[in-house]
């Protein structure tokens, strides 16, 4: 399997180089062939720059810059409009998902599946949060026809 791991970045200088390191070493042992994507988002912190500085280190790291913040969904664009494998995997750098459970379903993936979606488990939120996202995901699914768990987790 190839695969695009894509990662919107916007001041994460204390998550992107665990992001990048952990990424490498899960895609190593789990795909035929992969790229990291991370798309700096602007960002005033230095983590652009640290980015940058891993290249050396990981050659299938691709650092992406923008000159003003485009926001989650611009960031997303531009990943995904620079991913070259075959499948893209996108997650929010601030790891809202175990590396773990990264590996477990790409190596669990049989054939050649048109999507994955993940969604959060033990979610620790308000009871306001809580059925404010149950409504969301309720209209959603409703209007859209679809049939995911979470509809807004970033996985």
């Amino acid at each position: 399997m190839r695969v695009s791991f894509v990662y919107p970045m916007f001041n994460e200088i204390g998550n992107i180089e665990r992001v990048i390191r952990s990424t490498h070493a899960v895609a190593r042992r789990a795909l035929d062939e992969f790229e990291i994507i991370v798309v700096n988002d602007a960002s005033t912190d230095g983590c652009g720059e640290l980015a940058e500085s891993l290249r050396a280190e990981f050659p299938e790291l691709r650092v992406l810059h923008h000159d003003r913040n485009r926001k989650l969904g611009g960031a997303l664009k531009t990943g995904f409009g620079a991913a070259r494998m075959d499948h893209v995997l996108y997650m929010d750098s601030d790891l809202p998902v175990a590396f773990e459970d990264v590996e477990r379903v790409l190596r669990e993936l049989r054939g050649d599946p048109a999507m994955v979606v993940g969604y959060r488990m033990g979610r620790n939120e308000s009871a306001y949060r809580h059925v404010q996202s149950w409504i969301y995901n309720r209209i959603l699914r409703l209007f859209f026809g679809l049939r995911v768990r979470d509809v807004n987790f970033a996985f």
